[in-house]
């Protein structure tokens, strides 16, 4: 039986070899999908602010755009007026 028992010592420690080899393994995958996770959300976060500014931008072009088209029709209508 001192055979069966060395065997078996034997075997115990290749398998806990192998279980912390996976642990350390996994502990590595976690680490780099919450690194990955956390760089796609800096990521999207600065795609949103680009959107936001941009948004604002064409927003504010739209209000000046409007402003002159108004402007323009105040000024037409003021030469229609004029022209009788």
């Amino acid at each position: 039986f001192p055979d069966l028992h060395h065997k078996m010592s034997k075997k115990i420690a290749q398998l806990t070899k192998v279980i912390y080899h996976l642990n350390s393994k996994n502990e590595e995958h976690t680490d780099d999908l919450t690194s990955l996770a956390d760089a796609y959300e800096t990521e999207i976060d600065g795609i949103l602010k680009d959107a936001y500014t941009k948004i604002n931008t064409f927003k504010e072009k739209l209000e000046q755009h409007k402003d002159v088209e108004k402007q323009q029709q105040a000024v037409d209508e003021f030469k229609f007026q004029h022209e009788r």
